[in-house]
């Protein structure tokens, strides 16, 4: 059985630095031999979100999902969150998949069948989209406490911001 796989690591500093993105490829690579499947194209978004769909290697496996006859009968990825993370965006992309006989295995996730995915892959979907607003949170809270101690939150620091870190006394 033919597959593809398709991989994502969401910042930049993740995308530089090779491990995450290799470790879900090797994972995936790994979880098809098992399977035995033949793995005919790997598809790598590196520095991407997964908040939307406007990522390079995402759109070109959609492109090559409707060639016919399809290349690929299976999509590993190693978390279904790697495909996106909202519920519309996910839902859209395993529709669309599924027309075309195509059907998505995350190495990480159970896999559904019957009636029970019918139920769970839209709930699966809402807690992906759901810690990717939870992060968010986190990392805007990070920040603002970076700020108020007169840090620069990332990139050049504005005049009167610290450049080293030192223990602030009140």
């Amino acid at each position: 059985m033919k597959c593809a796989i398709y991989c994502r690591v969401s910042s930049e500093m993740q995308a530089e630095d090779e491990i995450p993105i290799l470790g879900q490829v090797q994972e995936c690579e790994a979880f098809a031999k098992f399977k035995g499947w033949d793995v005919v194209h790997v598809y790598k978004d590196e520095g991407f979100t997964g908040r939307n769909t406007d990522r390079p290697a995402f759109q070109q496996m959609l492109v090559d999902a409707n060639v016919k006859p399809v290349p690929f009968v299976k999509l590993i990825t190693w978390k279904g969150s790697r495909i996106a993370r909202n519920v519309e965006d996910r839902m859209a992309c395993q529709s669309l998949l599924a027309k075309k006989g195509i059907d998505i295995v995350s190495v990480k996730e159970p896999e559904f069948e019957g009636s029970i995915k019918i139920l769970m892959l839209p709930i699966m979907a809402a807690i992906d989209e759901y810690q990717s607003y939870l992060i968010g949170e986190d990392t805007l809270r990070g920040m603002k406490t970076l700020t108020r101690q007169g840090y620069s939150a990332g990139g050049r620091p504005p005049k009167g911001y610290r450049t080293h870190r030192e223990v602030v006394w009140y």
